[in-house]
């Protein structure tokens, strides 16, 4: 089995364009991180010790979990907001080889509106831009990544970028950032 994650901040297009993609392609297992819940930071600090750490062991669970649910599946599609080298830390303990990820980045004017659209303004903020940025950067680095920009409004365009980019993952057509 493979796995492909997409990665991105808030306001990226993570969830909206990876059940698009789930939609054309249902054969596909498809999960989203966060619906195990994440918890108040003060409560991952409580029992992880940093949000850091929650993120790295939420990660491994979650691999852990695609692994055992999916014995028969070729491929499998993960989504959520989490650093690169998670990722690769979890899917070299789950021994997911040939597995890659896929970082969604937009520009900060991108973000500001897809989060007022959201009724989530609170979450636009230099912190969040940075993570966006940060997560651009780490996955530039990495030998298995691929970053889409999806800036502007263009949603079609955005689902084909995602869609060609999934499925020429599937096929070895990948032109990850960093061979």
């Amino acid at each position: 089995m493979k796995v492909i994650t997409i990665i991105g901040a808030s306001a990226t297009g993570k969830s909206f364009l990876s059940q698009a993609y789930h939609q054309k392609y249902s054969s596909i297992p498809f999960y989203q991180f966060d619906t195990i819940g994440v918890p108040a930071y003060e409560d991952m600090i409580k029992e992880y010790g940093s949000g850091e750490e929650w993120q790295l062991q939420k990660t491994i669970e979650w691999m852990n979990r695609i692994v055992s649910e999916n014995k028969s599946a070729e491929w499998v599609l993960f989504e959520g907001q989490t650093r690169p080298q998670f990722v690769n830390e979890a899917y070299e303990i789950a021994n997911l080889k040939e597995s890659f990820i896929v970082c969604l980045w937009c520009d900060a004017q991108t973000m500001q509106k897809r989060l007022q659209q959201r009724k989530q303004p609170e979450l636009f903020s230099d912190d969040m831009i940075n993570w966006c940025n940060l997560l651009r950067k780490w996955s530039e680095e990495s030998s298995n990544a691929i970053v889409i920009d999806t800036s502007g409004d263009e949603s079609d365009q955005n689902i084909a970028k995602l869609c060609n980019t999934i499925n020429d993952i599937m096929i070895g057509n990948a032109k990850c950032t960093k061979l």
